[in-house]
């Protein structure tokens, strides 16, 4: 469970290892109150910011990098305000795997 984006971002991003989609979630409620959506699979942050709408709470997997980007605060690019969790060997989620 995540309850700011600090816990998670810039040079001090989470790994987890074991993450199993379909099995395991990330819980971001903490930090979106509940706000939020994934908007599915991306290869490298470039095409991730350009997935970004703009809207609090898009998430978006960097697919070459195993990283989760989740833009919190709606600016649609990802910086050091912004959720950056690493998920080891996954490159894809579905809406499923998270709460947000």
């Amino acid at each position: 469970m995540y309850l700011a984006a600090s816990d998670s971002s810039g040079t001090d991003v989470n790994v987890i290892a074991d993450f199993l989609s379909g099995t395991d979630t990330i819980d971001l409620n903490g930090v979106l109150g509940g706000t939020g959506s994934y908007l599915g699979e991306a290869n490298g942050l470039v095409a991730a910011n350009t997935a970004l709408t703009g809207a609090a709470g898009e998430a978006v997997l960097d697919t070459s990098t195993n990283q989760l980007y989740v833009d919190v605060t709606g600016t649609g690019s990802i910086d050091s305000t912004d959720v950056v969790i690493e998920l080891t060997g996954v490159t894809d989620l579905a809406a499923t795997d998270f709460v947000f």
